[in-house]
């Protein structure tokens, strides 16, 4: 959850967002936002060569600039052709092209003139883009993905990867940014930070990692967290990183860091599960930041650092002597809507944007030390092509997946699909389903499903809570139990007590057995569907699988087998992981002091090997009877291309290695390649239509069949079944053809 409370800036939202602003004639004078009409919850901001760009998370990219016809205002300007009102990174290049990552379809490149879009696996691996930078060494452009980095080379207008893979810790980058000499640091989600140089490719990566528990210190060495939400570096090279627990900074290139954390660290040892630590005393030093959790950076040209966080005020911190300088005037410090992005965009104006009251300028005394603006811009760049994959590169990946070497699997993260929304029925699940109050349904047989709380409930749990039906909403996950769109949660019941927001635990567990045979996939649906309101919007869990055969007491802080994080999920992810049959787990929903941790939905299925009973091969008793599933792969003709041969080989090479720990990081990012060497040399379409099912890539005409798909099995429910039927229920394919306004 990458988000800051406004406060320091606050009165920027309240009158002085004035063309005040406004610092030299070469940046637009700030034209104040209308939160209402353009859009609250606010995700990028790029302000470059006389123009300002501002993107948000459901009301799409909005841009600024002087002149034209109209006079100087606000203008929507989201990328054609693409459906998707979430964008959430912007960069400008050095060609002066606009870089637009959206939440669920990739990349957008804007050239002065035309947009195109890069969805997965035509431009990067992964369908979420987090944040973009560009190197100052070769001007490539970097994306920070869900699948990893993707990195677009301006010199040979070709694309390349990096995920697990490759080195990096985890393939869920938050952030990235280079330094000087072109040295890449990568925060990941819940994985630390990664560091490569130009020197050797990026081909090796430095890997620097926090404790797994919150150090119990205001200030000390290393970092305070895994979990990085940004990174900046100052003007002398320093690197700073924001993460859920604290600021740390490098003074020698990230080969040590030193961590300061919040005010509300004292309360989080007293309230640790166990109580303090045998002979801790709080210590009479005041931490330096105003909270943990610190979400978004920005570095001034008086190299003063601004520090966003989750509940309280911006800190602004002087990055030399890390000294904290006294607050602005009339700084709210309770209750204001969260802070996205935090950016100095020139000599003499702060731009900020929040979480729930839009945009914000604030003016500010940059000194003596300003850079010169930048002239003007002239765009001329063409668009970069889209990626493909030469036969070179391919069997690199064939080695790559060939010198891999067994690693018996029990369990491991598989990745995220951010794509499938609402629409997860029979594409996940297949074996078995567990959805808050209708329990387990399914034929299979040796799944189990057994959810509880931990320690700290305020007053038992788990709780079940049901908003209602929404059929006309797409994120909302579709129950075939319900005949339509239901948004239902199972909850840790943490809401119930505001004393235990600095307090571990309760945090949501599941006890999860799967069958002794085979290799097996849990995946887990969240969404934050309340997440534009109140405390709703702090959310931000770390998911970890343990050893279901400790005691819940010893597992709590035992190490992981496997871990993600979810955050931004206003609109829902399916985290998925593989668990090897023959072992019990856990998986604890890790709250994270959040304002409840909760979940809507798990699916399990067999990935590898077989049941001993066939049950498990029959269609979900409320799905019609052709089993809704991919659709049936051809066997490839006898004269089928080389390419395709290959793809097709690394395909069902990966099919069989799914008990192979390490393989477990290729599985997406090759399966994503060999589409895409099948696609461009023209496989048959019904093979890529199933590997297009398998790898969650929807088109309107899956959304479609989806639909059609859902209301047979309604109509096969009720003719085996009549006393069920819904007087009101509405089609889902009328509800899709015929939205509401």
């Amino acid at each position: 959850m990458k988000r800051t409370f406004l406060v320091a800036l606050m009165c920027c939202l309240h009158g002085l967002a004035s063309p005040a602003c406004r610092a030299d004639a070469d940046v637009p004078a700030w034209v104040p936002w209308d939160a209402a009409k353009q859009g609250k919850f606010i995700t990028a901001i790029a302000v470059k060569y006389s123009k300002a760009f501002v993107a948000s998370e459901d009301m799409g990219l909005w841009c600024l600039q002087p002149g034209g016809p109209g006079g100087l205002g606000w203008k929507r300007c989201d990328p054609t052709g693409v459906n998707d009102d979430c964008v959430r990174s912007l960069v400008i290049d050095q060609q002066g092209r606009l870089w637009a990552g959206h939440g669920y379809h990739g990349v957008s490149v804007f050239n002065g003139t035309s947009w195109r879009n890069y969805d997965a696996p035509q431009g990067p691996l992964g369908h979420r883009v987090l944040q973009i930078a560009v190197s100052p060494v070769d001007g490539d452009v970097w994306l920070a993905t869900d699948l990893g980095l993707a990195r677009y080379s301006i010199k040979g207008d070709t694309w390349s990867y990096f995920s697990r893979a490759d080195g990096l810790p985890g393939d869920q980058i938050a952030a990235i940014v280079f330094d000087k000499d072109g040295t890449l640091f990568a925060g990941t989600q819940c994985d630390g930070i990664a560091i490569a140089k130009p020197a050797d490719n990026y081909a090796g990566w430095k890997i620097t990692v926090g404790p797994d528990r919150a150090p119990i210190e205001p200030t000390g060495n290393g970092l305070p967290s895994n979990l990085i939400n940004d990174v900046k570096i100052a003007g002398d090279g320093s690197v700073f990183v924001a993460t859920d627990g604290g600021l740390a900074v490098s003074r020698d290139h990230g080969v040590s860091w030193t961590f300061y954390r919040g005010e509300d660290c004292y309360d989080k040892v007293k309230q640790r599960t166990g109580g303090a630590p045998d002979n801790w005393q709080q210590p009479a030093d005041v931490p330096l930041l105003g909270e943990d959790y610190c979400t978004c950076l920005a570095i001034d040209f008086k190299n003063h650092m601004w520090v966003g966080h989750r509940k309280v005020a911006v800190d602004q911190i002087d990055c030399t002597t890390m000294k904290k300088i006294s607050p602005l005037p009339d700084d709210p410090k309770k209750d204001v809507p969260p802070v996205n992005v935090l950016s100095v965009v020139d000599a003499g104006s702060f731009w900020v944007g929040t979480y729930g009251s839009g945009a914000a300028c604030r003016p500010i005394d940059a000194g003596n030390t300003a850079p010169e603006v930048q002239a003007n811009h002239s765009v001329t760049a063409p668009l970069p092509s889209v990626a493909t994959i030469r036969p070179r590169q391919f069997d690199r990946l064939v080695a790559k997946l060939a010198d891999a070497k067994h690693v018996d699997l029990t369990a491991a993260f598989l990745g995220d699909d951010w794509v499938t929304r609402g629409d997860g029925m029979g594409r996940y699940g297949r074996q078995k389903v567990y959805f808050p109050l209708y329990g387990l349904g399914g034929w299979a047989e040796g799944y189990d499903v057994n959810p509880s709380v931990g320690p700290n409930a305020p007053q038992g749990g788990p709780y079940t809570y049901f908003i209602g039906n929404r059929p006309e909403e797409s994120r909302v996950l579709y129950l075939a139990n319900a005949f339509t769109r239901t948004q239902g949660e199972l909850n840790d019941g943490s809401f119930s007590d505001q004393s235990i927001q600095t307090a571990e635990g309760p945090d949501l567990w599941l006890k999860i057995q799967v069958p002794d045979e085979g290799i097996h996939r849990v995946t887990l649906f969240f969404i934050n569907y309340d997440g534009h309101s109140k405390a709703n919007r702090y959310r931000d869990y770390l998911i970890e699988v343990k050893d279901g055969s400790m005691e819940k007491k010893d597992a709590d802080f035992a190490p992981p087998l496997a871990h993600a994080r979810v955050c931004d999920f206003y609109k829902p992810v399916y985290k998925q992981f593989l668990l090897a049959g023959g072992h019990p787990y856990w998986i604890k929903i890790n709250r994270n002091y959040s304002f409840v941790a909760k979940i809507s939905g798990v699916f399990l299925d067999r990935v590898q090997g077989d049941g001993k009973k066939d049950l498990d091969s029959l269609p979900n008793p409320m799905l019609d009877e052709k089993h809704w599933g991919p659709p049936e792969a051809p066997d490839l003709a006898a004269d089928a291309p080389v390419s395709i041969r290959s793809a097709k080989k690394m395909w069902d090479d990966l099919d069989g290695r799914y008990d192979d720990a390490s393989v477990a990081c290729l599985q997406l990012p090759l399966r994503m390649q060999a589409y895409k060497l099948a696609s461009d040399n023209h496989a048959d379409e019904q093979l890529l239509a199933n590997w297009r099912w398998k790898l969650a890539m929807w088109d309107e005409s899956a959304r479609l069949e989806f639909c059609k798909q859902m209301d047979a099995g309604y109509d096969k429910t009720i003719a085996q079944n009549p006393q069920v039927a819904k007087p009101d229920h509405v089609k889902m394919e009328d509800q899709y053809k015929s939205p509401p306004p």
